[in-house]
């Protein structure tokens, strides 16, 4: 191979991004959860990187044995596809193999500047997501660092990474050139500092474990290796120990995890666990006004709300009913008070194992001047009314009326309204949950109005 001629290529590939903004975003991971440094850039000039890439392969009599499988971008690179795409990343990021602090703050052109280690792209095996090997049990392939300096400027023509087929074909991104299916000896690096690598043991299974029991696996085991099991709370396991699969059932609900510990001639190595939610969701408490009063509406909370416990449904409860109204919205729900009185607020979520327990909170609902809705829900003309509790009378006094959308922007506005009910006409507004704000006097009440078609 050429070095020189590859030289100029090189500096085009790996360096064609730089002129553009660099932007920071949501995390890319090792498939053991170590973050790696990415950068956000534009494609660049896709016509003038596809032009480039032909011509090279051109020049080397290599059109016939190299495929084209993907455009030139420079939004993502080698490393990208190696190690995040290919294992089904789904946004375009560029790679480095190098730490973006260190990266940034290395000045190619000077004999002075330190070039940087491949601390960004090693994290890959140095937290275990992937295992050296030789070659033929190899999955992907680092072609390691080798920065030399020129005379002029640091150059490095080993830093690239391949996905290995089955075949021994190659698949990789030259730089901002295209994505290609080449044999190994046929690309723009250096082959000399190739590691190899395939993906480590690991453990998959579900996230939730009903008493019908849960299947977990330990992924490419190596030859002779055995398997020692092991569990949280809520859990017991019901194969034989050192099972692969092996399968864990319910005996609680609550948060726990499965550990798989691997035993080989070398020693032992524990592989993350396994986090997942054992049983039918557990509310922990009801969150919400416990001292209200009536002619009000008031909001109360399943909590915790927590996704790994997998609720599909809430059932909602007011005891007793006693003319007031319940609105189910899932792990929250409004409660419209009409009438004062002790009351539970009960709660219960249900995931694929079944429905959880019943949590109970006690509430006092107390007499007050209020505001009534009616009818609510609605769809055309709604009476909004001030009332009195009790035996007390009403003070006659103006009063003002806000309505505000779902979004909170104000709908309707009244002001100056002396008489102690107010009609307003619906037609035609969205449906919807609207908020309704009344001063009256030094009073400040609130309430809400459904509208249904």
């Amino acid at each position: 191979m050429t070095y020189s001629i590859m030289k100029n290529y090189y500096i085009i590939i790996v360096l064609i991004a730089q002129f553009w903004s660099v932007a920071l975003f949501a995390q890319v991971t090792t498939p053991n959860g170590t973050q790696v440094d990415y950068k956000i850039y534009s494609e660049g000039d896709v016509a003038l990187l596809e032009n480039q890439a032909a011509q090279w392969l051109s020049d080397r009599g290599w059109t016939d044995s190299v495929s084209r499988i993907g455009p030139a971008t420079a939004k993502y690179n080698c490393h990208s596809y190696t190690w995040y795409k290919k294992e089904g990343g789904s946004n375009d990021y560029w790679i480095n193999a190098f730490l973006n602090l260190d990266f940034d703050v290395f000045n190619r052109y000077s004999y002075f500047s330190t070039p940087p280690a491949p601390d960004n792209i090693n994290k890959y095996w140095n937290d275990y997501s992937y295992t050296e090997v030789d070659v033929v049990e190899a999955t992907k392939v680092w072609f390691g660092s080798c920065w030399q300096w020129t005379g002029y400027e640091w150059s490095n023509y080993c830093d690239h990474s391949a996905v290995k087929l089955a075949t021994g074909l190659y698949e990789s991104k030259w730089g901002a050139w295209p994505l290609y299916r080449h044999p190994a000896d046929k690309c723009p690096y250096s082959l000399a500092n190739r590691e190899y690598f395939k993906r480590s043991p690991y453990l998959s299974g579900p996230s939730l474990i009903c008493s019908s029991g849960g299947s977990f696996t330990v992924n490419n085991l190596p030859t002779g290796a055995t398997i020692t099991w092991s569990q949280g709370p809520n859990l017991a396991r019901t194969s034989a120990q050192g099972a692969n699969p092996c399968i864990f059932s319910s005996t609680g609900s609550g948060s726990s995890w499965v550990r798989a510990t691997l035993v080989t001639s070398c020693g032992s190595v524990t592989l993350p666990d396994k986090v997942v939610w054992s049983g039918t969701p557990v509310i922990s408490y009801i969150s919400g006004p416990t001292y209200t009063p009536n002619n009000q509406w008031a909001t109360y909370y399943a909590i915790p709300n927590n996704p790994a416990m997998g609720v599909t449904d809430y059932n909602w409860i007011l005891n007793p009913l006693n003319g007031n109204s319940v609105y189910d919205y899932g792990w929250t729900a409004d409660i419209a008070f009409y009438n004062s009185g002790f009351y539970q607020v009960v709660s219960r979520g249900q995931n694929t194992c079944g429905w959880g327990d019943y949590t109970v909170t006690g509430i006092e609902v107390y007499d007050s001047k209020g505001m009534s809705i009616y009818p609510n829900p609605a769809s055309g003309e709604v009476t909004i009314e001030i009332q009195s509790s009790g035996d007390k009378e009403l003070t006659a006094t103006v009063w003002e009326l806000e309505i505000y959308t779902p979004g909170m922007i104000l709908k309707e506005k009244k002001t100056s309204l002396k008489d102690n009910k107010t009609i307003i006409n619906t037609s035609g507004w969205q449906e919807g949950i609207y908020m309704l704000r009344v001063k009256h006097g030094e009073s400040l009440l609130t309430g809400k109005l459904i509208i249904k078609r």
